[in-house]
């Protein structure tokens, strides 16, 4: 996303690494509500899944959560200022 004057970008890039972190409020509300809907969403299918050990017991929560990262990659992908590459410090 091209962040001009008029819109603040959500994410940015880390100072050191590869990634991005939350800029503003709407970053860190974003990031705040993924883990608690995947949180969440792992507990209550657990829950309706109390069922002998069967290989749906870890597929279901890790489909959910894949989904769930997906959607939140693609929203914050795009409210990030900048590119995704590895960082020394020295930007």
């Amino acid at each position: 996303m091209e962040v001009g004057m008029a819109s603040r970008a959500w994410f940015g890039p880390k100072q050191f690494g590869i990634g991005y972190g939350p800029r503003s409020w709407q970053g860190w509300l974003l990031t705040a509500a993924y883990a608690l809907v995947a949180v969440g969403g792992i507990v209550a299918i657990q829950a309706l899944f109390d069922a002998p050990p069967s290989p749906w017991k870890l597929v279901i929560p890790l489909s959910w959560l894949l989904a769930v990262t997906g959607l939140y990659s693609w929203i914050a992908d795009r409210h990030t200022e900048g590119d995704l590459r590895w960082r020394w410090g020295r930007d």
